[in-house]
Parts: structure tokens; C-alpha cells; sequence
């Protein structure tokens, strides 16, 4: 039996705001670690025992479950609990029916399981840190913390301005064969001017994997300072050091030289500045507003796309050419797949859906709507578009009643010096668990290089949150406070529909954490008393432990288990136990594709020092493994089309030549821009003896390169050079091959 009852005020004894103050550090843990490596989901799989960064975000994600699961736990306990309504639950609850369909759907459902989880745990964790936020000293600690991360990596990137990629670029320039042959990259390829592209341009990035990402917290950063600033006045001494961090911060940005950043940041200031000073007119004038929001927006919206449609692109430099050609594609992947791909599975899918002469590969279409429609489906974008501007929306139009402006929390005195200390603490911990800390023989070396990468970024951190802490007194959440934290996530929204820096979980962490005191200040602010009878408590608690249980064991116990496995495969001599421990890896993470297929390689490249048919044999058996997996990954059938066909040129099994054509005509199909598969399907039709057939795909091969470069001509006539993506022996091979015939 459940009895829930409205109460007026959040009253809690202070053995519960001390317990609750733990699990509130553990949240801004969480992100302080987030925001000071870079985080990435795009590898899942690592060699134990070193912590890879899929094993790491999975386990961070862990924690913050735990942290919830715990609190949970605490209240079921007394068999009765306190929920601060926040008007997210539903939206939340949307995005997690959409992600649990769309991963049923995904081609490679690791990823999409791994995705889909940091993702939802994270706006999770926008009920939790609600629920823990009790007075405005919290608000103020929070806010400290994002600005003291914002000056963090802001150190961060200008080291990377004056540093960046001088080592690179000298042993690069003393002998660039040799550099490039390490990097397995053939000179005068697409893959060589793309890399020299990234090698000279000075890319401040912070402590996230691209400029954007950090322009992206800075906006943040810059907002949470303003909202300080603005409680005083500007003239008073007590102003001076946020002053200092807003001004430090800028030049982050301006270092960051993030183009969607500056704009979002200027029209969310822009729009920031009417509303305070057009409040009372606003106010008034709410649903003419809003009317006059929509139909500007659908007029932009419409004009993009018919501007797009008519000169196949988006005005702007090569940015925008080549967003455009991500979002075509986008669209494409939507009508496809409506329930969605599935998180993380972009990708593979933009492969078969890609412009022919597009020059990049991507992993996200650089605008988080589409993101999240293409990989969660229109319901998963109701759900994620709701959580994420839902608060916005209430405070730009004073949609929280006027006797709530009156219930803000309180002005508060009390500081958190240590805090401070132990997020930065925390910050070195992870550092020196997380990175691959390179040692040498001489102790003074290694101490330098210890304090460079771990103790130097959790120092600002400590000094940047010292200063602030001091400094900032009598902090005070007041409307404007909630308006100017507002807007902040709408400069994010508004950047993030031209980049994925959202999608970063160092910057959606931060992200959630500003949605939960907006929650706090002017969400519904229905506070619940839930009393549980015995019976259901019990039950609650069981379903606690299933919850953790289950992310455990499907998420971080599989990849790791099979990291581990696989890297004792790589460790063994004895072919008994490479096998033995490949075949466990595999059957410890059955979703992960990828583990399968860096068996079949293995075994590849073994055959081709053997000779032994033995060895090509069991490639094949992995690959099939891998296309049972993720039976739309071109790589994995173009390269079991090559095993059969280095297979029948042992043993003449037509059998063998014809299943590699249909698996080289698949993999054509799902990657049709690829100019190498058409050049594999054309040369098994010669070695069928089919030259008819043969030369259309040759030819088509040509077409495809001639587009490309074409396209490459008219976005950078002043590079005067001819690339190749098939490689120039390919090109003048085909050439002669075609011209002989026509």
C-alpha cells in the first residue's frame, strides 16, 4: 500500500542533509572527472589491466547509479520518503522507453547498450541531484564548481595554444615518411592531408575531444559566473575575482575560436537581456510571444532547408557544406530506420546512407536533434528535447507562480572549502588511474611528469574554487539568478543544433546538474510524502539491487571480462590457449561485435606468414561470428569476402567464389560511397571472367573518385594538390583498364 500526502515545506534532520551532502559530492565528483579527461565511447574494448575509456565512463556511470540506488535505499529503510516533484519525470521516462526499443533494433547493440545507458543514467541523475539540493549554499557550491572546471580547462587550452603539436610537427617535418608509415597512413592519400589538417591547426580542446566540447562548457562556466555577478553590485571589491574568472574564462573561449559557441552565446545573451529588461512586457504578452517564437523558428527552419536543397549546402564556409551533407544523410537514416538505430550505431549507419563525394566519416550529424531522432526515434526526441528545455520554458515565461518566487531558497553564508580540496583530490585520482602515465628511469622526470598531468589541472581547480569560495558571500537565488542559469542551456541548445559537444559527458553531466537547480528554483516544486507499506518496501529494495545488478553485469562486468580475456589471447604462445581465450572473450560479451572480429584479424594476419589454411579457416569462423553480430557492418563482410576469395585461389570452389560476390555486393550495398568495394566486386567479376560486368563497376568506382575530387576542388582551390581515396596505383590502374575497353 502507498499513501502519498503534499507537504508545504522540505524539512530534514541533519543526520539526512549530512548524508545527503555525501551523495551531492559524489554528482559533482562524477562530473569533475568527466569535464578532466577525455571521455569517449567510440572504443569498446581495452587489454586489461589498463582501464579503457569505455571501462571507465561505464564505471563512472555505475557510480552514479550506485549513489541513487543508495539514497533510494536509505528512505525504503524508514519506509517512507520525501520526492521534490521536478515536471521531468515523464519526459525522462519517454527517452528511456525509446532507447530500450531503439537498442532492441540496433545493428551493433553493444554500443547501443553502452550509449544509451551513460546517456539515460545521466538524465537520471537530473530527479536525483534535485532531490539533494536543500538550501542556496548548495546552489552557490555548485555553481563555484562549474566556473572552477570552466578556469581548468581553460589553463588546459592555453597550454594546447602555445604547445600544440610542436613534437608532432618537428618529427613530422625531420622525416615525414617514416612518421606517416607509423601511423599506417599512405602519402597523398585523403587520409594524409587530413591528417596534416589536425596536425598544424592549433586545436584547443581543453580537456574534451574537440574546441566545441570546451565552448561548450564555457558557456556554462561564463553563465553560472554571470548569475554570481549579477547579485552585486558592480562597483563593490567583493566583485573583483568573479569578475577576473568571467574575464579568464572569455579568453578560454576566445581561445577555443568555436564559431557555433560565439553565436549561440551572443543570441542567448541577446535574448537573456530583453527578458530581464522587458520582463513585465513579456509577461503580458506571453502566447503572442510564443506564437511569434514558433513561426520565426519554422521560417528559419524552412529557409535553411530550402537553401540547403537549392545550392546543397548551408551558408557559410566548408563547416557548413559539410553539416549539410551530415544532415541530408541524417534524414535518410530516420525515414529508414523510424523506432531508430540505436545510441552509438550512427556511425555504421551514415555509411550507407552518406553523399558519395562527402569527404568525412562521421559518428554524430552535428545537431543534437538529429541525433537523437536518428538513434532514439521521434519519441526519444520528445522525451530528451522535453528534459532538456522544458525548465527554460517555465522561466522565460514565469510559468512558476508568483508566491514560489517568495519560497527561493534563502540566502546562505556557509562555504566549502573542503569540498574543494576533495574534488581536486579526486581529480588527481582519476587522472592517475585513467591515464597512460608514461615513466622513464630517472625519478625527477617522472615526478615532473606526474605533476604536469595530475597534480597541475586539480591545483587550478583547488585555487580556482578557493578564490571563488571566499570570495562569494551572502549568495542569495533570486529570480534573476534562475533566468540567467536559464539561459545558459538555451546558449547550449542553440550551439548544439551545429556540433554533438552535448553529447560529451563531461559537458552533459554539468548540463544536468544546472537542469536539477532549475528544477530546484522553478520547477513544479510539489514537494510528496511517500509512506510504503512493509511489503512494498521490500520489494522496492529488491528492485534496487536488480537495477545495479543487471547494469553491472551487461555493462562494465562484460567489458572488462572480456578486455581481460582478450588480452591474455594476445599474452599467450600456445595457439590451444590464444584460441581458448579468444572463444571466452567472445562468449563473455555476446552484444560486442568488435571482439570477434579482432579474433578473425588475428588469425588473418597469421595465415598470412603461415600459409596454413588452418589459420584462414578459423578467420573465417570469427568473422561469421561478427556478421551474426552486426550483420550490416561492410568492414566485416568485405573482409570475409576476402578470406573465401584467398580461399578459393587455394582449392577452385566455385562455391567459396560465389558466396564472396554476395558478400561483397552486401558490403557495396551498406557503404556504396566506398570506391575500394566496387573495385573488389569488379575484380571478382573478372576473375569469374565476366568483363561486362567488371568494367560497370570499375567505372563506377571512377565515377565515384572523379566526384570526390571535384568536390575537394571546389572546397579548397588554394591546396593545388590531387587527392586519392582509393589510392593512386588503384586510380591509374582502372583508368587503363576502362580506357582500353571504351
Amino acid at each position: 500500500m502507498i499513501k502519498c500526502e503534499k507537504i508545504e515545506t522540505l524539512e530534514k534532520t541533519a543526520s539526512q542533509k549530512r548524508f545527503e551532502a555525501i551523495l551531492l559530492f559524489v554528482v559533482l565528483a562524477v562530473a569533475a572527472i568527466r569535464c578532466s579527461y577525455t571521455e569517449s565511447l567510440q572504443s569498446t574494448m581495452s587489454l586489461y589491466p589498463k582501464f579503457s575509456n569505455i571501462t571507465s565512463s561505464l564505471t563512472l556511470s555505475l557510480i552514479l547509479l550506485c549513489s541513487m540506488a543508495i539514497w533510494l535505499l536509505a528512505m525504503l529503510a524508514k519506509k517512507e520518503f520525501i520526492y521534490r516533484k521536478t515536471g521531468l519525470e515523464i519526459p525522462i521516462f519517454l527517452f528511456f522507453i525509446a532507447a530500450i526499443i531503439s537498442t532492441f533494433f540496433a545493428a551493433n547493440k553493444r554500443d547501443a547498450i553502452d550509449y544509451s545507458a551513460t546517456l539515460f543514467i545521466i538524465m537520471l541523475s537530473i530527479l536525483f541531484t534535485a532531490q539533494l539540493i536543500s538550501n542556496s549554499s548548495q546552489i552557490r557550491l555548485i555553481l563555484i564548481v562549474i566556473i572552477a572546471l570552466g578556469c581548468m580547462n581553460t589553463v588546459e587550452g592555453i597550454t594546447q595554444a602555445k604547445d600544440a603539436n610542436q613534437e608532432l610537427i618537428k618529427d613530422y617535418q625531420n622525416n615525414p615518411v617514416e612518421h606517416l608509415n607509423r601511423l599506417h597512413i599512405k602519402d597523398g592519400s585523403i587520409e594524409h592531408w587530413q591528417y596534416l589538417h589536425r596536425l598544424y591547426s592549433r586545436d584547443v580542446k581543453g580537456f574534451f575531444s574537440t574546441s566545441n566540447s570546451l565552448g561548450s562548457l564555457l558557456i556554462l562556466s561564463i553563465f553560472a559566473t554571470l548569475a554570481i555577478i549579477k547579485q552585486y553590485d558592480i562597483h563593490q571589491e567583493k566583485t573583483f575575482v568573479p569578475l577576473i574568472a568571467l574575464i579568464f574564462l572569455s579568453v578560454g573561449f576566445a581561445l577555443a575560436r568555436s564559431h557555433g559557441a560565439i553565436l549561440a552565446t551572443t543570441i542567448s545573451l541577446l535574448l537573456l537581456a530583453t527578458r530581464l529588461k522587458l520582463s513585465s512586457f513579456i509577461l503580458r504578452h506571453k502566447r503572442l510571444i510564443l506564437l511569434v517564437i514558433i513561426v520565426a523558428s519554422l521560417l528559419v527552419i524552412t529557409s535553411t532547408i530550402g537553401y540547403g536543397i537549392d545550392h546543397s549546402r548551408l551558408p557559410g564556409g566548408n563547416s557548413m557544406l559539410v553539416r549539410w551533407q551530415y544532415w541530408v544523410a541524417s534524414v535518410d537514416i530516420i525515414k529508414d530506420s523510424p523506432l531508430g538505430i540505436g545510441g552509438g550505431n550512427f556511425a555504421n549507419a551514415y555509411l550507407k546512407h552518406k553523399i558519395p563525394a562527402a569527404l568525412e566519416t562521421i559518428a554524430d550529424p552535428h545537431n543534437w536533434i538529429l541525433s537523437i531522432t536518428s538513434q532514439y526515434s521521434l519519441l526519444g526526441l520528445l522525451g530528451f528535447s522535453l528534459a532538456l528545455l522544458l525548465p527554460t520554458y517555465n522561466i522565460f515565461f514565469d510559468k512558476f507562480e508568483s508566491s514560489q518566487k517568495e519560497t527561493l531558497l534563502s540566502a546562505d553564508t556557509k562555504k566549502h572549502p573542503t569540498t574543494g580540496i576533495f574534488l581536486g583530490l579526486t581529480i588527481v585520482a582519476a587522472r592517475m588511474l585513467l591515464l597512460d602515465i608514461p615513466h622513464t628511469n630517472e625519478l625527477a622526470v617522472n615526478a615532473y611528469i606526474f605533476a604536469s598531468l595530475c597534480v597541475f589541472p586539480a591545483a587550478t581547480f583547488i585555487i580556482a574554487f578557493y578564490m571563488l569560495d571566499k570570495t562569494i558571500i551572502n549568495f542569495k537565488t533570486e529570480t534573476t539568478t534562475t533566468v540567467i542559469l536559464s539561459f545558459a542551456i538555451i546558449a547550449i541548445a542553440i550551439h548544439n543544433l551545429v556540433d554533438y559537444a552535448i553529447f560529451e559527458s563531461g559537458v552533459f553531466s554539468i548540463v544536468a546538474i544546472m537542469l536539477a537547480c532549475l528544477c530546484v528554483l522553478a520547477g513544479k516544486r510539489e514537494i510528496y510524502k511517500i509512506n510504503l507499506s512493509k511489503k512494498l518496501a521490500i520489494l522496492a529494495t529488491a528492485a534496487c539491487f536488480i537495477v545495479v545488478a543487471t547494469f553491472h553485469i551487461t555493462t562494465v562486468r562484460m567489458v572488462s571480462k572480456s578486455g581481460k580475456l582478450l588480452a591474455k589471447a594476445f599474452a599467450s604462445t600456445n595457439d590451444r590457449d590464444v584460441k581458448e581465450n579468444l572463444n571466452l572473450a567472445i562468449a563473455a560479451d555476446k552484444c560486442n561485435p568488435k571482439i570477434s572480429l579482432v579474433a578473425a584479424n588475428m588469425y588473418r594476419n597469421k595465415y598470412k606468414l603461415t600459409h596454413n589454411i588452418k589459420d584462414l579457416n578459423i578467420a573465417q569462423h570469427y568473422y561469421n561470428i561478427a556478421i551474426s553480430k552486426a550483420p550490416s557492418s561492410y568492414r566485416v563482410l568485405s573482409e570475409l569476402s576476402n578470406v573465401l576469395l584467398e580461399k578459393y585461389k587455394a582449392d577452385k570452389k566455385k562455391e567459396q567464389l560465389d558466396t564472396a560476390l554476395e558478400l561483397a555486393k552486401k558490403a557495396a550495398q551498406n557503404y556504396p560511397s566506398r570506391s575500394q568495394l566496387w573495385i573488389d566486386l569488379g575484380d571478382i567479376y573478372t576473375t569469374i571472367g565476366n568483363k561486362q560486368e567488371a568494367q560497370k563497376y570499375y567505372k563506377k568506382a571512377l565515377k565515384l573518385e572523379d566526384d570526390f575530387q571535384e568536390l575537394f576542388e571546389k572546397m579548397y582551390p588554394e591546396e593545388n594538390i590531387l587527392l586519392y581515396r582509393m589510392g593512386r596505383d588503384n586510380y591509374e590502374r582502372l583508368h587503363k583498364i576502362t580506357a582500353s575497353t571504351d
